[in-house]
């Protein structure tokens, strides 16, 4: 594959932003702030100008453009990084004289999930509902002055991970979330689709931490510390491979990657998906 290191450079940050599941605060002729993707701010300090198409983040005093972005937040290498980003499309979004989109408006969230239209989600997705009791939920919110539902995972700064058939996102601060049962062990998974199949296949003996994002991997270091061992069970990607070895060499405790039980899938979803349909047509 022919790599133009130009047009990837090309590529609007406010694009990738979003991409990775980072909302805009709010919008100047030249520029947008967002809350910077690296650490938790009520006030956005991270700005992106839309002339240069770079990035400057006010709180670390550092900047740059896309590649740098990308390799910050993957945590992967250069060459890795424009591989990626070759790969994928961050289609052009035109901000001028356009409403950036609103915040989403929480109007309702509840424990259980009960609407029919999301239960048969999590059915296409191989997740039992009465295996998942408390750990997943539904919200009801605005967002442009429509009304939405979808699933809710709540992480522990109080936000959700959404998602329905259509919508994959999230409101309030991206962060991860830690399911405490009293081990002394803990077990990683870079979603919540992947943990509740997990759950779904075997009921786990360790406390349970989902990433959200592996952009959240720098901030979970001081909570697996806290325990004895740690199994990491992220996707089987670069992204995965690249925040796995992360964690292994930079926590204080031992990890096992657990990997090896989905190999040749993508991810635990994927793995327990088919393993629910060979056992349905047995």
């Amino acid at each position: 594959m022919n790599i133009n290191i130009k047009e990837i450079k090309a590529i609007p940050i406010e694009s990738f932003l979003q991409a990775q599941g980072f909302s805009i605060k709010k919008n100047t002729t030249y520029s947008l702030w967002f809350a910077s993707p690296f650490r938790n701010e009520k006030t956005p300090s991270f700005k992106v100008n839309l002339k240069l198409n770079t990035w400057y983040d006010f709180g670390d005093g550092e900047g740059g453009d896309i590649i740098k972005l990308a390799m910050l937040l993957w945590n992967e290498n250069f060459k890795e990084t424009i591989h990626k980003l070759s790969a994928k499309i961050f289609p052009k979004l035109e901000f001028v004289k356009k409403k950036v989109e609103h915040e989403f408006v929480v109007k309702k969230t509840v424990a259980n999930v009960q609407n029919q239209a999301l239960l048969s989600y999590l059915e296409q997705r191989g997740i039992c509902p009465t295996k998942i009791d408390g750990l997943l939920g539904e919200i009801y919110y605005l967002s442009n002055d429509k009304h939405y539902f979808g699933l809710a995972f709540k992480n522990d700064k109080g936000g959700y991970e959404i998602r329905n058939k259509y919508f994959k996102g999230c409101t309030g601060n991206k962060y991860f979330t830690t399911i405490q049962k009293g081990y002394d062990s803990i077990t990683v998974f870079e979603g919540f689709m992947d943990m509740l199949s997990m759950i779904c296949k075997e009921r786990l003996q360790s406390d349970i931490l989902v990433l959200n994002s592996c952009s959240n991997a720098v901030k979970i270091l001081p909570t697996l510390n806290d325990y004895k061992k740690a199994y990491l069970m992220l996707d089987n990607d670069t992204t995965g491979n690249n925040t796995t070895a992360f964690l292994a060499t930079q926590t204080s405790i031992p990890t096992v990657d657990l990997r090896y039980l989905f190999k040749g899938y993508n991810d635990v979803n994927e793995w327990h998906c088919s393993d629910t349909r060979q056992k349905a047509y047995k």
